[in-house]
């Protein structure tokens, strides 16, 4: 149980940190300023935020949950290796967590301050990535402990194609993130062909919508599945209903910054639920 009660701590503190992080890019990109979207535009030609020294406290706090994860997933580490006998992906998953931190901790010491499109995809991917491994290790001691059945092949194949979505949508999600498109499609009706940025927006929403299919007939059969299924079902659908609420409250209302978090953090819990019920859906 230590393993996952670590792997559970390491998810929690992860999900701040992803919050955090967020906070820093978007305000560095000066997300939802006047007048917009102009204002956002020129935050994206600089190579670097403006003043580095802004936000004392948030880079602090950053700082701080950084160095408490690293400290979580040596723990975490030791601890799955003494039973690695018995439960081998488990360690294995955890070895991969700590490779994974370590890089992402080197990305932002060689990086420091650094505002670049692909530096910011990497923190963004690779701190959702690690919370997505923390995720799996933090539920698997409730699958072993479960007593359901094996779930059915259709409900893993469900899973499995609500994970490959959702991997999808995130990078897509995060380019529009850390490039500066947000502001190539001003409304909800649709926008202009020919640029990439067009070209993300529109993949952007109809993959939402294709998710909310699949993720809704995923978590109606996990609720038939009983259990903590159940659990896993509602929460499901409710992150992928609000994340779709929050991105058209985003465009209607011209990227204030505040909803721009919301949509991160709201990333965030999605990843966490659809691994959750990936990982219930493959319980053997």
């Amino acid at each position: 149980m230590l393993p996952s009660r670590l792997a559970l701590l390491s998810a929690l503190l992860m999900l701040c940190l992803v919050g955090v992080s967020a906070y820093l890019r978007l305000s560095a990109a000066q997300l939802g300023c006047q007048p917009w979207p102009d204002c956002y535009a020129q935050g994206f030609r600089q190579t670097s935020p403006a003043d580095t020294q802004q936000h004392p406290v948030a880079r602090l706090t950053h700082r701080v949950l950084a160095s408490a994860i690293g400290v979580a997933v040596l723990l975490l580490v030791f601890a799955s290796f003494v039973p690695r006998s018995q439960r081998p992906r488990q360690f294995w998953i955890a070895l991969s967590a700590l490779v994974l931190t370590a890089s992402l901790a080197a990305l932002g010491r060689t990086t420091p301050g650094t505002y670049h499109p692909g530096v910011a995809s990497g923190n963004l991917l690779g701190g959702l990535a690690l919370l997505a491994l923390f995720t799996w290790l933090a539920i698997d001691a409730v699958v072993a402990t479960g007593h359901e059945r094996k779930a059915r092949l259709h409900v893993q194949l469900l899973a499995g194609t609500t994970l490959a979505l959702l991997a999808v949508q995130v990078v897509v999600g995060a380019m529009l993130s850390t490039s500066g498109a947000a502001a190539a499609c001003p409304d909800l009706a649709g926008c202009g062909a020919g640029s990439p940025a067009a070209a993300l927006h529109l993949m952007h929403r109809p993959l939402a919508l294709t998710l909310l299919a699949v993720g809704g007939a995923l978590s109606l059969a996990l609720w038939r599945a009983g259990g903590f299924g159940r659990g896993l079902a509602s929460a499901l659908v409710v992150c992928i209903a609000l994340q779709i609420g929050i991105g058209a409250a985003m465009v209607s209302s011209q990227f204030p910054l505040w909803l721009g978090l919301l949509h991160n953090f709201g990333a965030a819990l999605l990843t966490m639920t659809a691994v959750g019920s990936a990982r219930w859906a493959s319980r053997s």
